[in-house]
């Protein structure tokens, strides 16, 4: 049985790997920080051990996320390939995957990157030309699907949109020294859909606003008064019921998305149009400046 080394800060990269290891029976060893620390308790119940250097010198390999809001990750990287020990990074998105890598101006590659689906799998080997990837199921998705399912709500649902945010102009900042280098924010992107919310249904009942896990709750207040109908920010409990309440889930490039995606709803992409293109490689995924563009309504 191997000894691994687990090294996780942000959300997304947690939810994965902690998936993962619910399905891969191993000898682990945990350092964890911000989100991922509640994650891995609640899903596997796993804490962190108090040392980095200690939790990667005595293990065979590491296995690590790749967070945009912490070091921590690129870290436990340098002082693997300092000690001769294998490390591997778990890409658990399908944008900015060269950026996750950039560590003091130089980029630093794990020796393999796993990546969730084929998609993942086509840009990673686009990019990292003379590292190893490898396809690895994605267990998270897997077990979202299975509780969307279990979710009963009444068969009467009101045309919802489940918006959902994203910390935009803070993730440029870091990777661009430009909170607008994407010639978006997340301001600019609510506004956008807000001005024009009814090209993707004219018969829209309410709006739900879902800030970004790493935000704070009022951040968004500003639009609750912005429309005639009514805009409500969710408490931030269960996403998945949110997105089987919805008929539509609608974002940036979230993960959200996605889910939304496997839940079976109409997903909506609403980058301005002076922003880059949308990231997200998923074919179904429509975008409000075609639809105002076409003066289409998403059927």
């Amino acid at each position: 049985m191997s000894k691994v080394a687990v090294v996780c800060h942000d959300a997304g990269g947690s939810e994965i790997i902690s998936s993962w290891i619910m399905k891969n029976l191993n000898n682990y060893s945990f350092y964890l920080q911000g989100p991922a620390k509640k994650i891995f308790k609640d899903k596997i119940n796993a804490t962190s051990e108090k040392s980095l250097n200690s939790v990667i010198s005595n293990c065979d390999w590491l296995l690590c996320g790749t967070s945009w809001q912490s070091e921590l990750e690129k870290k436990a990287i340098q002082i693997a390939k300092n000690s001769n020990i294998k490390s591997i990074s778990y890409i658990d998105h399908w944008v900015n995957y060269e950026e996750r890598f950039i560590y003091n101006d130089n980029i630093l590659l794990p020796d393999e990157i796993w990546v969730a689906d084929k998609e993942a799998l086509e840009i990673a080997t686009k990019i990292f030309l003379n590292t190893e990837i490898k396809l690895i199921e994605n267990e998270y998705l897997k077990s979202i699907q299975k509780e969307v399912e279990k979710i009963d709500l009444p068969k009467y649902s009101k045309k919802v949109i489940l918006y959902v945010c994203e910390p935009i102009a803070e993730h440029a900042q870091m990777q661009c020294g430009n909170s607008l280098a994407w010639g978006y924010d997340e301001h600019t992107a609510l506004k956008y859909f807000l001005d024009n919310f009814e090209f993707i249904d004219r018969n829209i009942e309410k709006i739900i606003l879902r800030p970004h896990p790493s935000e704070k709750h009022d951040k968004y207040d500003w639009a609750i008064n912005y429309c005639s109908i009514p805009i409500h920010i969710s408490p931030k409990e269960n996403i998945l019921k949110e997105i089987k309440e919805s008929l539509f889930v609608v974002g940036c490039e979230s993960m959200a998305m996605v889910i939304g995606l496997i839940s079976g709803k109409r997903v909506v992409s609403c980058i301005p149009p002076n922003g880059r293109e949308c990231m997200l490689p998923h074919k179904n995924i429509s975008k409000l400046k075609n639809l105002i563009n076409s003066r289409s309504y998403i059927e």
